[in-house]
């Protein structure tokens, strides 16, 4: 969720934070797949590119980051 905070005009998407990240595509899969269960992150499909899906922080995780 910390890298999120490099992306400040766009969501980013898997790829992008796989890159970040220094992991695999898969590996931050399955880390968004968790926080999406958590409700801490929702996936939504990118409106120029339907191929790919953007990560929004929610409100949940929004609030936690500033508590």
């Amino acid at each position: 969720m910390a890298c999120m905070n490099i992306f400040p005009d766009e969501a980013p998407t898997a790829n992008q934070l796989s890159q970040v990240m220094g992991c695999s595509r898969q590996n931050v899969k399955e880390v968004l797949n968790g926080l999406c269960k958590k409700e801490l992150v929702v996936l939504k499909q990118d409106e120029s590119d339907k191929r790919k899906q953007r990560i929004y922080l929610t409100e949940k995780a929004i609030w936690r980051k500033n508590k």
